[in-house]
C-alpha cells in the first residue's frame, strides 16, 4: 500500500513539474539546462574567409581566461552569470600583412580582437553572431568588428536581434580591438 501511494505522489509530481515547465515560460526559462550563451564566429581578412578552431573567454565570477575550442565557427558556454563576459579571438600579424599589399602596419606578433557581453539577467538565453572584417579603407587596413545577438524575454520568447558594429584602423601602435554589447 505504502509503495503504491510513493508512486502516485511522484506521478502527481512529474505531472505538476512538467506542467510547470511547459505552461508558465516564466519558469522554462529558469530551468533550462543547456548551454546559455551560444555564438557563431565569421572573420573575413580582405575578402577572405579566415577561421580559427579557439577563443579565449572570461566570466563573471571567473576572470582567468579560459579556452575553448570551436567547431565550424559554432561555440557555447554554461553562462547564467550576470555580469561581463569577453570572448577574444587573436590572429597573427604575419597572416593579415600576407592578404594586403603594399600596406605597412603593426610589428607586433598579432591582433586581439574582443567582444565583451554585458549580461543584465542570469536567466538569459542568448544567441550571437560576431563578424570580424579586416579590410583596406582609403589606403589603410581597418577593423570592423559587429555583433548581432538576441536574448530570451522572461517568458522564454526571443527578444527582437540587436546589432552593434565599430571600425578601428590598423596601426603600429594598437593591436587590441574591443566590443561591448549587451544590457
Amino acid at each position: 500500500m505504502k509503495k503504491k501511494v510513493f508512486i502516485a505522489i511522484g506521478v502527481v509530481i512529474a505531472v505538476a513539474i512538467t506542467l510547470t515547465v511547459v505552461f508558465f515560460p516564466f519558469i522554462k526559462t529558469r530551468l533550462y539546462l543547456k548551454d546559455r550563451i551560444k555564438g557563431h564566429v565569421e572573420i573575413l581578412i580582405n575578402g577572405t574567409q579566415y577561421s580559427i578552431d579557439s577563443l579565449k573567454y572570461t566570466t563573471p565570477t571567473d576572470k582567468e581566461e579560459t579556452e575553448l575550442s570551436i567547431e565550424n565557427g559554432e561555440f557555447s558556454i554554461k553562462g547564467g552569470e550576470y555580469g561581463e563576459y569577453e570572448f577574444s579571438f587573436s590572429i597573427d600579424n604575419d597572416i593579415i600583412r600576407n592578404h594586403f599589399d603594399n600596406i605597412s602596419f603593426n610589428a607586433l606578433p598579432k591582433t586581439v580582437l574582443s567582444f565583451v557581453y554585458l549580461n543584465s539577467n542570469w536567466w538569459n538565453i542568448t544567441d550571437m553572431f560576431f563578424t570580424i572584417d579586416i579590410r583596406e579603407k582609403d589606403g589603410e587596413p581597418i577593423v570592423n568588428l559587429s555583433v548581432e545577438y538576441d536574448e530570451s524575454s522572461e517568458t522564454y520568447q526571443k527578444n527582437e536581434t540587436e546589432t552593434t558594429e565599430k571600425n578601428y584602423i590598423l596601426s603600429n601602435e594598437n593591436s587590441v580591438f574591443e566590443l561591448t554589447f549587451g544590457l
